[in-house]
């Protein structure tokens, strides 16, 4: 994603999420969403992106979805938030 810096997040050698590095808070799509650096994002919209063809899957479900909602940890416990998606 563009204005992200992120990388794989490891417990125990098994996938658990992307871990947010860095979010660019001058870029208006990331400063009031409520995700923070060091947080672990598990799932959007309830799908999992460990590979690249699960990404993309969720980039397609996007296209018609009224909201993204992500699953994600911060500090050790479970957090979700939704974003509403307008045509604005």
């Amino acid at each position: 994603m563009q204005g992200v810096e992120g990388d794989r997040a490891l417990a125990n050698h098994r996938f658990q999420g992307w871990l947010i590095k860095s979010l660019y808070p001058d870029d208006p799509c990331y400063r009031d969403i409520g995700l923070l650096p060091g947080d672990i994002v598990q799932k959007v919209n309830g799908k999992s992106i460990e590979k690249p063809e699960q990404a993309f899957d969720v980039a397609e479900s996007l296209r018609t979805a009224p909201a993204i909602v992500v699953d994600f940890l911060r500090n050790g416990s479970a957090k979700t938030i939704s974003i509403a998606i307008t045509n604005d």
